[in-house]
Protein backbone atom coordinates (compact mmCIF):
# COMPACT_ATOMS: atom_id res chain seq x y z
CA UNK A 1 0.00 0.00 0.00
CA UNK A 2 1.03 3.42 -1.00
CA UNK A 3 0.89 6.63 1.21
CA UNK A 4 -0.94 8.80 -0.25
CA UNK A 5 0.69 11.85 -1.81
CA UNK A 6 -0.96 15.17 -0.95
CA UNK A 7 0.87 16.85 2.18
CA UNK A 8 1.04 13.04 3.90
CA UNK A 9 4.46 12.36 2.35
CA UNK A 10 5.71 14.55 4.62
CA UNK A 11 7.21 14.64 8.06
CA UNK A 12 7.67 17.25 10.38
CA UNK A 13 10.83 17.37 12.05
CA UNK A 14 11.28 19.39 15.43
CA UNK A 15 14.80 21.79 15.31
CA UNK A 16 16.77 22.41 18.21
CA UNK A 17 15.95 26.14 18.03
CA UNK A 18 11.86 24.83 18.96
CA UNK A 19 10.78 25.81 15.16
CA UNK A 20 9.10 23.09 12.93
CA UNK A 21 10.59 21.94 9.66
CA UNK A 22 8.68 20.09 6.65
CA UNK A 23 10.50 16.96 4.99
CA UNK A 24 9.73 14.59 2.85
CA UNK A 25 11.14 11.08 2.91
CA UNK A 26 13.28 9.80 0.15
CA UNK A 27 11.27 6.67 -0.31
CA UNK A 28 7.98 8.42 -0.77
CA UNK A 29 9.65 10.95 -3.22
CA UNK A 30 10.85 8.17 -5.42
CA UNK A 31 7.67 6.84 -5.22
CA UNK A 32 5.81 9.57 -6.39
CA UNK A 33 8.29 10.15 -9.01
CA UNK A 34 7.81 6.47 -10.57
CA UNK A 35 3.79 7.37 -10.00
CA UNK A 36 4.22 10.71 -12.21
CA UNK A 37 6.65 9.15 -14.86
CA UNK A 38 3.70 6.20 -15.26
CA UNK A 39 0.97 8.96 -15.28
CA UNK A 40 2.94 11.04 -18.21
CA UNK A 41 3.95 8.16 -20.30
CA UNK A 42 0.18 6.59 -19.62
CA UNK A 43 -1.77 10.44 -20.12
CA UNK A 44 0.94 12.05 -22.23
CA UNK A 45 2.73 9.69 -24.34
CA UNK A 46 6.89 9.15 -23.86
CA UNK A 47 7.40 12.68 -26.30
CA UNK A 48 5.87 14.65 -24.05
CA UNK A 49 7.78 15.88 -21.20
CA UNK A 50 6.59 17.60 -18.53
CA UNK A 51 9.13 19.66 -16.20
CA UNK A 52 7.96 17.58 -13.09
CA UNK A 53 8.29 14.61 -15.36
CA UNK A 54 11.73 16.00 -15.89
CA UNK A 55 12.48 16.57 -12.40
CA UNK A 56 11.24 13.49 -11.52
CA UNK A 57 13.50 11.32 -13.93
CA UNK A 58 16.75 13.51 -13.05
CA UNK A 59 15.67 12.66 -8.89
CA UNK A 60 15.13 8.78 -10.10
CA UNK A 61 18.95 8.94 -11.78
CA UNK A 62 20.26 10.60 -8.86
CA UNK A 63 18.93 8.15 -6.46
CA UNK A 64 19.97 5.04 -8.48
CA UNK A 65 23.64 6.79 -9.15
CA UNK A 66 24.22 7.66 -4.86
CA UNK A 67 22.99 3.95 -4.08
CA UNK A 68 24.61 2.06 -6.66
CA UNK A 69 24.13 -1.66 -6.36
CA UNK A 70 27.45 -3.07 -8.00
CA UNK A 71 26.73 -6.66 -8.38
CA UNK A 72 27.05 -8.46 -11.34
CA UNK A 73 23.90 -10.05 -12.93
CA UNK A 74 23.90 -12.25 -15.41
CA UNK A 75 22.43 -11.36 -19.13
CA UNK A 76 20.86 -13.62 -21.48
CA UNK A 77 18.83 -12.38 -24.77
CA UNK A 78 15.15 -11.45 -23.40
CA UNK A 79 16.42 -10.63 -20.15
CA UNK A 80 18.38 -9.43 -16.70
CA UNK A 81 18.28 -11.80 -13.69
CA UNK A 82 20.25 -10.81 -10.73
CA UNK A 83 20.34 -14.56 -9.68
CA UNK A 84 20.02 -13.84 -6.40
CA UNK A 85 18.01 -13.06 -3.21
CA UNK A 86 17.53 -9.11 -2.55
CA UNK A 87 17.43 -7.59 1.09
CA UNK A 88 15.09 -4.90 1.27
CA UNK A 89 14.23 -2.19 3.90
CA UNK A 90 11.01 -2.66 6.16
CA UNK A 91 9.19 -0.02 4.30
CA UNK A 92 5.86 -0.90 6.10
CA UNK A 93 8.05 0.47 9.58
CA UNK A 94 8.84 3.83 7.57
CA UNK A 95 4.65 4.10 6.61
CA UNK A 96 3.51 3.78 10.11
CA UNK A 97 6.14 6.21 11.70
CA UNK A 98 5.58 8.88 8.61
CA UNK A 99 1.30 8.09 9.08
CA UNK A 100 2.16 8.63 12.84
CA UNK A 101 4.40 11.95 12.67
CA UNK A 102 1.83 13.13 9.93
CA UNK A 103 -1.04 12.86 12.31
CA UNK A 104 0.34 14.16 15.24
CA UNK A 105 1.95 17.33 13.88
CA UNK A 106 -1.46 17.67 11.85
CA UNK A 107 -3.14 18.49 15.54
CA UNK A 108 -0.28 20.63 16.40
CA UNK A 109 -0.42 22.62 13.04
CA UNK A 110 -4.13 23.00 12.78
CA UNK A 111 -4.65 20.38 9.20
Amino acid sequence: MLPPYDDAHVVHVKNPDGTVSTQTVALFHQLRCLDILEKAYLEEGSHRTSQLATHCLNYIRQSIMCQTDMTNEPQTESRTDNGRESLCRDWEGVYREAERNHEAYGRILGY
